[in-house]
């Protein structure tokens, strides 16, 4: 289980992580994306109305805690064999 901005969700069933324009918002502020994460379950994960740099950053570091937590576990799985 990971919790990142204060949303907790498992690693294992996360299906896709895409970040999207979010049209939406006002015209007089451009370049906004949303972060959309998709869980195997069908629940999704929002980060919203972030500017690009921002959303990159989070995906990053989405993806370093998953990789962070898998590594941990191989270590974990490798000790105990």
């Amino acid at each position: 289980m990971i919790v990142f901005e204060g949303q907790a969700f498992d690693e294992k069933k996360v299906s896709t992580i895409i970040f999207s324009e979010d049209n939406s918002w006002s015209a007089s502020v451009k370049d906004r994306y949303n972060i959309i994460m998709t869980l195997t379950d069908g629940n999704r994960l929002f980060w919203k109305r972030l500017d690009p740099k921002t959303a990159i950053t989070k995906i990053n570091q989405i993806a370093q805690l998953i990789n962070n937590r898998e590594n941990e576990i191989l270590k974990l799985q490798h000790t105990a064999g």
